[in-house]
């Protein structure tokens, strides 16, 4: 049996239930732990779980595991990433004001600003850009924050 890549899960709960799925469907696949998995940038200590499955089941597996995706991004989580706990409220939407977009865009307006200065020499430009800096930073960027019940802990569905 030659054995193909499937997906890599960020955590157990979702490749136990890729599993489930796929032996209902009568696909036998392997769960391999991968201490750094693929698309991991920030947590390089994160532990992923890759799933493996027979060559000849690949596209039917594949089929259910996007089935299973669609479904997951479009509810809300069913689990708290942190304790695995099911016992979620939310989203409530949370201005975010360490959120990278924030920093993205209170970078380039001060370039921006920096760049026109150099070149038009007027202190108008300058109060400005520190001016929409200020606005963005007050205003942030809306995100959907879900809470664990369980753990009490706060984070994004992805």
């Amino acid at each position: 049996m030659h054995t193909k890549y499937l997906i890599n899960c960020n955590n157990a709960i979702f490749a136990e239930e890729i599993k489930e799925k796929l032996s209902e469907q009568g696909i036998f696949c392997l769960i391999k732990e991968s201490s750094n998995p693929l698309g991991t940038t920030i947590n390089h200590d994160a532990v992923g779980y890759v799933i493996m499955v027979d060559e000849n089941k690949y596209e039917k597996a594949r089929t259910i595991v996007e089935e299973l995706e669609k479904l997951r991004n479009s509810n809300a989580p069913l689990w708290c990433p942190y304790c695995e706990g099911e016992d979620i409220s939310g989203p409530e939407e949370k201005k975010s004001h360490s959120s990278s977009t924030v920093v993205l865009m209170c970078t380039i307006i001060i370039l921006i600003a920096g760049l026109i200065m150099f070149y038009v020499k007027s202190i108008i430009i300058p109060i400005v850009g520190v001016a929409l800096v200020v606005l963005t930073i007050i205003i942030g960027v809306k995100e959907k924050i879900y809470h664990c019940n369980k753990c009490g802990k706060d984070f994004k569905h992805s």
